[in-house]
């Protein structure tokens, strides 16, 4: 009404015009505060009553035997995690050939096996890179035989078989070398409005062309990659999916004694420890000849250390699993 009133006012022969726009600003001033307070601001009472409907509703979900999370395969990492979580961003770092692509195929296979819909965004290897890995994964081939070596009689029976379970399973693929966030954001709308998604996994975050989404090259990498880290966070909470992507370790590990890998090994870390929900650190003692546990004294042949470095709901430590020497199959760790 002020407005109208105002517009009436302003057609006034003799109007005082800037005390007009004076009082025309103080009205727009209000309208914003009161817009504010009543789209993002609420009581302590209104969000509590809220939040615990929420818990009772997901624990009678629960308690009638509905996975609300996404199992990752792996019993002990669930175990700190609870699973992966919508709206929320998962960090998986770690050197090279240390196995966090073989941990993110395993994630996937996982949460596709549970019926959830995934999409694998891959900016380093390509889709027969990744279908040769999936297939050797399912059947226990091994990729030798797929790249250069005879494929016998039940090598071809385990791969048909393995190409109908992958036929069945809710997996999408998306090849995106040079591709920058806003780029996969794009598809991943897209998808999300054709399949709602459960998962979205990239692999992986180092290789994202940063510079393609920003107006300004003079930033530094450090600060670009947290932007794209924080731009995953704000896409899992907008399409309400969960978020795993892969991230590269600095050198610094190899120089150490012990080489295990802490935070700030994270290769531009910037604001990701801040962003991610999680973080996790994929280490492979063999890689750097640790032959046994110094403590326990176990073997670690084919054995893979995940060390849960943050853990916002939750707590951090350390998760063991197993593979093959292909490291295209991931196992539970069971001394």
């Amino acid at each position: 009404m002020k407005m109208t009133a105002r517009i009436v006012e302003a057609h006034e022969p003799g109007v005082d015009v800037t005390a007009l726009l004076n009082a025309s600003h103080k009205d727009l001033e209000k309208l914003e505060e009161e817009f504010a307070v009543h789209s993002t601001t609420r009581t302590v009472a209104e969000v509590g009553e809220r939040v615990l409907a929420e818990i009772y509703h997901e624990q009678e979900r629960r308690r009638a035997g509905e996975q609300l999370q996404i199992s990752t395969g792996l019993e002990e990492f669930d175990h700190y995690l609870g699973g992966l979580y919508k709206g929320e961003l998962l960090v998986l770092a770690g050197r090279p050939s240390m196995g966090k692509t073989a941990l993110a195929l395993h994630m996937a296979l996982s949460a596709a096996r549970q019926g959830k819909k995934v999409c694998l965004f891959s900016l380093e290897m390509t889709e027969r890179q990744l279908i040769s890995r999936l297939l050797c994964t399912l059947s226990g081939v091994e990729p030798d035989k797929l790249r250069f070596k005879l494929l016998d009689a039940d090598d071809r029976r385990k791969l048909d078989k393995a190409a109908d379970e992958l036929h069945r399973l809710p997996l999408f693929l998306n090849y995106c070398s040079g591709s920058g966030l806003t780029e996969i954001r794009a598809r991943c709308m897209i998808l999300n409005r054709k399949h709602k998604l459960d998962l979205v996994i990239l692999d992986y975050l180092n290789l994202l062309n940063v510079t393609s989404d920003r107006a300004e090259v003079k930033d530094t990498m450090d600060l670009a990659l947290g932007e794209a880290a924080g731009k995953l966070k704000t896409l899992a909470m907008e399409l309400d999916v969960s978020c795993l992507t892969l991230a590269q370790l600095n050198r610094n590990c190899e120089t150490r004694t012990d080489h295990i890998p802490v935070m700030s090994d994270l290769r531009n870390s910037g604001e990701i420890e801040q962003i991610a929900d999680s973080i996790a650190m994929v280490y492979r003692p063999e890689q750097y000849n640790e032959l046994y546990d110094n403590v326990t004294h176990e073997s670690y042949h084919r054995v893979g250390r995940l060390f849960i470095i943050k853990n916002r709901n939750g707590a951090t430590g350390e998760v063991r699993f197993r593979y093959n020497d292909s490291l295209t199959q991931i196992y539970p760790y069971k001394k």
